[in-house]
């Protein structure tokens, strides 16, 4: 029986970024105009393939009211990755990414791959950021950047997706590495035993 991999993601972000309805985009592929603001941790499973392998992510909608805030920090621990929402009509969001990235970094591994998903790319008219200003940012830090709409659907499967690969050839390659530390230190002891006289 094939193995299932399962992957904990965060998905960060201001109130009213998109964070609930990429999820659910993602997940069942509907929008919803009048989905209700995460009031606190919603969880919502995928399962897809990548590579021919089984995975299963485990998706965190995280809520980013303050009252909030201190309870998510419990459920940073154990993540393999963050998605990290921001809404391009309202630049304060975009603002927002570091606080939202530290906090996540002060509890996970500094090495785990973040995405940049700047939503609502439809709104073409109401734009405030920048795309120069997004790509430096994500350029600088060694973020990947997708432009996503939740409300179409544009990239959001492809997004969250990447995220997957990532993740799963990072934990392979760590695998293999692990594999090969062992089967050394086994060839070390082997010689050792030969070796005494």
């Amino acid at each position: 029986m094939a193995e299932d991999f399962t992957y904990k993601i965060l998905i960060l972000g201001d109130m009213s970024v998109g964070k609930t309805s990429l999820l659910v985009r993602f997940c069942r592929n509907v929008f919803n105009q009048n989905i209700m603001q995460s009031s606190g941790l919603s969880f919502l499973p995928k399962e897809i393939s990548i590579d021919g392998e089984n995975v299963i992510l485990a998706l965190w909608d995280t809520a980013a009211t303050e009252a909030f805030r201190s309870i998510n920090k419990s459920y940073y621990r154990g993540a393999h990755g963050v998605i990290m929402v921001f809404d391009q009509s309202n630049i304060k969001t975009f603002y927002s990414i570091p606080s939202w990235i530290t906090e996540a970094q002060d509890i996970i591994n500094i090495d785990k791959p973040i995405f940049v998903l700047a939503n609502k790319c439809d709104l073409t008219e109401k734009v405030e950021v920048p795309k120069d200003m997004i790509e430096e940012f994500c350029f600088s830090n060694q973020y990947t950047l997708f432009n996503v709409s939740a409300k179409t659907g544009f990239n959001v499967s492809a997004a969250f997706t990447e995220l997957a690969r990532v993740i799963h050839k990072n934990k392979s390659k760590n695998s293999q590495l692990k594999l090969s530390m062992t089967i050394s230190e086994n060839i070390t002891e082997d010689q050792e035993d030969f070796c005494k006289c």
